[in-house]
This record gives C-alpha cells, structure tokens and sequence, in this order.
C-alpha cells in the first residue's frame, strides 16, 4: 500500500531500466505551486498518513527506506467521481476537492535491516537525516524513517525546512531546544496535536524514544473522522479510476482502512457527529 509499483524493467549495456505507474507530482512541487506555499493541515494530515502506512508495511517487512523526502514522495490528484446529483457521496468537508493519492518512491537507499539491526554506511539525504545517522557508534536502524517523517511534515504545514543543509550536522542540538524551531505566524495556527507528533513523537534526538510507525498512526493527531472518511473517498476514487481505465481493482489487502479499523473508528464518528451538533 502507498508504494509506487514496479510495472517492468529491462537492461542495456549501460544501464537497468525500470518502468513504474505515472504519478502527477511530487511532494516539494505540491508544497512549493500551492497558493499560500504551505499545505492546510487537514492536508498534510491525509499526506502523512498515507507515508506512514507505506513505511509500516516496509518496517513490518524489516525493511528501511533511510531516504524518505519530499522529492520522493509522488503524488496522483485524484478528482471527484461524476455523478448524477451536485451532493458527492463523501459528506466530508473536502469531499469536492482533488484528493491526493500518496506512493513513496526511490528505494536507491533502503535496506533489509530489523528494528534491533544497526547499519553505519551514511545514507538519505542530509536535511532529512536523523541524527544517529551521522553521530552514533552504534549506528541507525529503520527509526531513522520516522524522524525523516518529522521533517517532511514539517516542511508540508510551513513550507520551510527546519534548519539549512549545512546545519544538519547539529540537527541533534537544534531539536533538543525545540522552542526554537517553532517559532513564526504559521506555528501559532495549527493544532497542539500535529505540534504533539513532531516534538514529541518524531522529532525526537533518541531513537528508543521515537514513534514507531504502527504507534505514530494511533496518535491523537490521526484520530479524526474527517480524515476516515477522507481515506475512504480515496479508496473509492482509486477503485473508480481503475474500473474505467479497466485495469483489476485494488486489492482489499492495500487498502487505507479496514473492517478492523471501522470497527475502532465507530466511536470517533459518534464523536464527531456530536461535535458538529455543538458547533
């Protein structure tokens, strides 16, 4: 799920070549062409999901990306189903806008490692590197992932990285003194969750202290009925796409959400109904 799919490859003399499904965009063009060039955060909170998802299928697989960035993070628009009635059949806020459909790409760097392996080859792009990667003897493991998460969600809600590349090497004393990356008018208006999830969770200097990915799609952040009812919408776009292109159908195993997890997002559309009522 979320991963960009191989479709064929071939070698020549001077090379392999590899043929993969067309996306749209990437990440950093996203960011960069929208209009206020940063991305609203219900957004990025359908981006990061999605990311998350591709990386705890690789981690449960024991594998690391260890180059997870903007660049690599292709995106595809998928507009609203046609249908007969103005009214979309997703009651969500968003239901008429292009939903972005995420697969993560450029798997130049990964590797077979386990959440107790240790790798200490550099690897990933320096921005994006976590701070193990370059400073600890024992080395890094798949962990480094997720703080490259923290960066790229980051980047999408303020449209700025945190610090300069030649800065990078000092990543590990910057985050330990957070205060400091948080500052500008943007910061002030996103929501103490999404804050939450980058100081606390992926951002953090320890990697036994980071969210693993399975952890991090549980946090508070992620648990909005919107953002179901989101993934939902763009199951069923990717579906209809597919039908008309007549090509198979996703397999229910690469799906977004689940019977198992409808069964825990029960409650929080109960909770949500509520809301709206009060407001």
């Amino acid at each position: 799920p979320n991963i960009l799919k191989l479709e064929a490859h071939f070698e020549r003399d001077d090379a392999v070549y590899i043929v993969t499904e067309r996306m749209e965009t990437d990440l950093c063009n996203y960011i960069t062409s929208s209009k206020d060039g940063y991305l609203h955060e219900d957004i990025c909170r359908m981006l990061t999901y999605q990311v998350i998802v591709a990386l705890r299928y690789l981690h449960a697989n024991n594998c690391g990306h260890l180059d997870v960035k903007c660049d690599n993070i292709l995106l595809s628009l998928l507009q609203p189903i046609p249908t007969n009635s103005d009214k979309s059949s997703n009651k969500g806020e968003t239901s008429n806008q292009d939903f972005p459909l995420v697969k993560l790409a450029d798997f130049g760097y990964s590797r077979m490692i386990g959440e107790h392996s240790f790798r200490k080859t550099h690897v990933g792009t320096r921005v994006y590197n976590a701070p193990e990667i370059h400073h600890s003897k024992e080395g890094y493991n798949r962990l480094a992932d997720m703080w490259s998460v923290g960066i790229v969600l980051y980047a999408a809600l303020s449209g700025t990285l945190p610090f300069e590349e030649k800065d990078c090497l000092r990543a590990e004393e910057i985050f330990r003194d957070k205060g400091t990356i948080f500052t500008g008018q943007r910061w002030g208006k996103v929501s103490k969750d999404v804050l939450d999830l980058i100081s606390n969770h992926l951002l953090v200097v320890q990697p036994t202290s980071r969210a693993r990915a399975n952890e991090a799609l549980f946090h508070n952040w992620f648990t909005d009925f919107l953002l179901y009812q989101n993934l939902r919408e763009i199951e069923k776009r990717t579906r209809h796409l597919m039908t008309t292109k007549q090509l198979d159908p996703p397999s229910p195993l690469t799906w977004l959400t689940s019977e198992r997890e409808d069964l825990v997002w029960t409650e929080y559309q109960t909770l949500y109904a509520k809301s709206k009522k009060k407001n």
